[in-house]
């Protein structure tokens, strides 16, 4: 069985490397919330599967080699 961690670190890998199949975990009414990034101009809340998609592409945009990076930590 995964622990918490395994869970979290297969989420966020597969969030950058298919943000669709990330968003298609939440509801049509899901939110993904990330408080911090507010601070760096960044929405609170993103809302319905449209919203964290697209904000899951924009990370992986932003960081290309993020997720196939072995450093990272997050390689798949």
């Amino acid at each position: 069985m995964k622990n918490a961690r395994q869970l979290l670190e297969e989420f966020i890998a597969t969030s950058f490397r298919d943000p669709k199949q990330a968003a298609s975990m939440f509801t049509a009414y899901g939110t993904f919330e990330m408080p911090y990034l507010e601070d760096l101009g960044f929405q609170l809340v993103y809302r319905g599967q449209d919203e964290i998609s697209g904000f899951f592409q924009f990370v992986r945009d932003l960081y290309p080699g993020f997720v196939n990076n072995p450093g990272c930590g997050l390689a798949v």
